[in-house]
C-alpha cells in the first residue's frame, strides 16, 4: 500500500496507526485492484463475489466471539446466499474468471449440482439397481470428457 515511501511514512500512516474503517477501507481498494477487469470496475461478479467474501470473513470473526449476535448470524447467512448466486452466475458465463477467483479466494469449487442417486428394487429382491435421475443435465466441465463423468 505504501510502497516507495520512506519508513518514517509507513510507520506513521500505516495499518497500525489507521482506524478499523480506514483498515476496511483500504482492504475494499486493495481487493477491487486484484480483480477488476479494467480501470474504476467494481460491478463486475468478480468484484463482487470478493468484497462478499472479505464481509463473510470479518463477519465470520465477529461470529466467534459474540455467538448471540443474531443480526450478524442472519447477515451472514443472506450474504452468503448472494455469494452463491454471484457465483453460479460466474460459473456458467465465464468460467476461467470463475476458476482464477476461487484460487485466489482459496474457496471451495460450487461444482455442478449431481444427480441424486435413487435406489429402485430390481427383479431380485437382494438386488438393488442404482440408477440417477437427470443423469444427462450436467453442464460443460473441463475437467470431464465431454462434460459427463466416466462411469465405470
Amino acid at each position: 500500500m505504501l510502497d516507495g515511501y520512506p519508513e518514517e511514512y509507513k510507520r506513521v500512516f500505516g495499518l497500525d496507526t489507521m482506524s478499523q474503517d480506514d483498515i476496511n477501507r483500504a482492504k475494499k481498494q486493495e481487493i477491487i485492484g486484484k480483480f477488476q477487469r479494467k480501470a474504476f470496475d467494481t460491478g463486475s461478479s468478480e468484484v463482487q463475489i470478493a468484497l462478499l467474501t472479505e464481509r463473510i470473513r470479518r463477519l465470520t470473526e465477529h461470529l466467534w466471539y459474540h455467538h448471540k449476535d443474531f443480526s450478524a448470524k442472519r447477515q451472514m447467512y443472506n450474504l452468503v446466499g448472494r455469494r452463491k448466486k454471484l457465483m453460479k452466475y460466474l460459473r456458467e458465463n465465464n468460467f476461467e474468471r470463475y476458476v482464477y477467483t476461487i484460487r485466489e479466494l482459496k474457496m471451495n469449487d460450487i461444482g455442478p449440482k449431481l444427480p441424486v442417486p435413487s435406489y429402485k428394487q430390481g427383479k431380485n429382491m437382494d438386488e438393488l439397481t442404482l440408477r440417477f435421475r437427470n443423469a444427462n443435465l450436467y453442464p460443460p466441465n473441463p475437467f470431464y470428457q465431454d462434460g459427463k463423468p466416466e462411469r465405470k
